[in-house]
């Protein structure tokens, strides 16, 4: 009788509360002493989530399952915590399994009865899991606490383990030179000519975040921070109300808002598809002018172009607009219902490449080739990279909710109406409705919708 021993740890916290590799091992060898076992081999996936079907061990493992006659575990989250993988894996891989401080036999009914119970509770706490971080997120943005994200606000510098930020005495002049410049009247893009950001926009975004008032935020909402504010309330309402006012003196409508499609549009190359016009003379010496959607690369010159050569056909803008229209129109909601779900699969994938790093991390530890203190330092800056893939990948999906059914045929029920009304109202119901729309080859189209 062959045996497989399963052994995972997750976190160097489980090293530190009796569930270590070796702990895990001298069980496991115990029970099998017990039961007169001797022909056994050990599997070990260390540092790696319980949530995660990719483990080096665990995968070698399904590839020889039929090698062993049993699979032996510690405890059942060991082998994962999500129920449909443990049953997967017991039920249609291992030939039988069996958990030593968990007492159930597969191969009755009563046991697997117990089995799906097992992997019901440990699905439950890993919902848990989640439920608790995203809880402590938010306890901890209400605390005034910096929950990283998108990177550390010029001005400010982040020293992991204080959990706040810290004013740069290097960068925070600049922030204050940016606010005072525009209470004198430059420009977006005279202050980026001064610092060098990469555009304008970004001028824009520094001198409107309210983190430089002491503020955090966290999704959509603003906290207290815990950290020293560089510009005062004065200063910073001055300058919101300065925006503001140049906005409303532009009186044009932004390009986004100048023609329906324009925002919405990608070309299957991977460029932005844009609005663009041309005009043509004719013999009589009268003018024909045309107007119409195509790919960024076929607008650009040089590099751009040369790089990316897109043979994609432009498109009409009426016809375009009408095609889109039309489609509406004839929306079968049951057709194409939750075909749009939020990517996360890069964001996941980098999880994975870190949960590989403290897999070693936490290897080396066990062959005694990293001190404690160091591991410890190590882990912490991964798992805190970790935590905020975790928010990022929450506030994704929080942001691909789906319309439900009754609102998607509300809306569309109005369509006569919106195809009246004007621009701003069209664009706002293709923005309820749609999230993308990509221009493919023979005047073909793909749309990424919100339900």
């Amino acid at each position: 009788m062959k045996i497989a021993l399963y052994v995972r740890v997750s976190t160097l916290v489980q090293f530190e509360k009796g569930n270590s590799v070796d702990e895990q091992k001298k069980r496991l060898e115990a029970f099998c002493e017990a039961k007169g076992w001797t022909d056994y081999e050990e599997f070990v996936d260390a540092g790696w989530s319980g949530s995660n079907m990719e483990r080096p061990a665990l995968q070698e493992l399904i590839k020889r399952a039929d090698e062993f006659d049993t699979v032996l575990v510690y405890k059942l989250d060991r082998l994962g915590r999500n129920q449909r993988d443990i049953l997967y894996l017991i039920e249609d891989v291992f030939k039988n399994f069996n958990s030593i401080t968990e007492n159930f036999d597969t191969s009755t009914p009563v046991g697997k009865l117990m089995l799906s119970m097992m992997g019901a509770f440990a699905e439950l706490e890993r919902q848990q899991i989640n439920e608790r971080m995203m809880m402590g997120r938010i306890a901890s943005a209400e605390k005034g606490r910096w929950r990283g994200g998108s990177g550390v606000p010029t001005g400010y510098k982040y020293i992991p383990g204080e959990k706040h930020l810290r004013i740069d005495e290097e960068k925070a002049p600049i922030v204050r030179d940016m606010f005072q410049m525009l209470l004198d009247g430059h420009s977006f893009t005279s202050i980026n000519d001064k610092y060098h950001f990469s555009g304008a926009n970004v001028v824009r975004v520094i001198l409107e975040n309210q983190v430089y008032i002491g503020k955090i935020k966290y999704c959509g909402k603003y906290y207290d921070g815990h950290h020293e504010p560089i510009i005062d309330q004065e200063t910073f309402d001055k300058v919101q109300a300065i925006i503001h006012e140049r906005d409303v003196k532009r009186n044009f409508p932004s390009l986004k808002e100048r023609h329906l499609l324009t925002g919405f549009l990608k070309c299957s190359c991977g460029a932005r598809a844009c609005y663009h016009h041309s005009t043509h003379k004719r013999k009589d010496g009268t003018k024909r002018h045309y107007e119409y959607y195509e790919c960024y690369t076929r607008m650009a010159h040089g590099t751009m172009r040369a790089a990316k050569k897109c043979s994609n056909k432009i498109w009409r803008k009426d016809d375009l607009e009408e095609t889109i229209w039309n489609v509406l129109e004839e929306l079968d909601y049951e057709e194409v219902k939750h075909t749009s779900k939020p990517n996360t699969k890069p964001l996941e994938k980098k999880i994975e490449k870190i949960e590989k790093q403290i897999a070693k991390l936490v290897e080396l530890y066990s062959l005694e080739d990293v001190p404690l203190d160091i591991l410890t330092t190590q882990l912490n800056a991964l798992n805190s990279q970790k935590e905020q893939l975790l928010e990022q990948i929450t506030i994704e999906k929080s942001k691909g909710a789906r319309m439900d059914e009754y609102e998607v045929r509300k809306a569309l029920s109005t369509i006569d109406t919106v195809r009246e009304s004007d621009l701003a109202t069209q664009r706002a119901f293709l923005g309820s409705l749609i999230e993308e729309i990509t221009l493919l080859p023979n005047h073909d189209l793909k749309i990424k919708w919100k339900f």
